[in-house]
């Protein structure tokens, strides 16, 4: 859904893309800084246009939901960290475990890991 030229996800499409990103994770889609390569963000794209035939995503769009959920997990990392600061971020944010794979420091990857999608299975 785009509003006022901004994209709404859908839990389902966040599920799927988050499922995607840890694939990439796992099969090592990454630069030595933990960034996704530029190219890995054309691939999310494909791979949630595979998954969702209506979506009209495009690179930029991951690239910016990848952006945002980034975001959220660092400042979620922030206060975890510091349980003794008095603001919080005022509602739960249940992707935190999921996207540690992704932005935290400790993530599996190369041939022994496997992504959430293959754990599940």
């Amino acid at each position: 859904v785009i509003m006022d030229n901004k994209r709404i996800w859908s839990d389902e499409e966040t599920d799927a893309f988050i499922g995607f990103m840890e694939e990439f994770v796992v099969d090592v889609q990454r630069v030595d800084c933990g960034q996704f390569k530029p190219e890995t963000f054309k691939k999310l794209a494909l791979k949630m246009l595979e998954a969702f035939l209506t979506c009209t995503l495009a690179a930029k769009h991951c690239k910016n939901k990848h952006k945002r959920l980034k975001e959220k997990y660092q400042y979620a990392s922030e206060i975890f960290s510091h349980p003794t600061k008095f603001y919080t971020l005022g509602k739960s944010f249940p992707l935190f475990y999921r996207l540690e794979g992704t932005f935290g420091k400790d993530r599996a990857m190369g041939v022994g890991a496997i992504s959430g999608f293959d754990a599940k299975e």
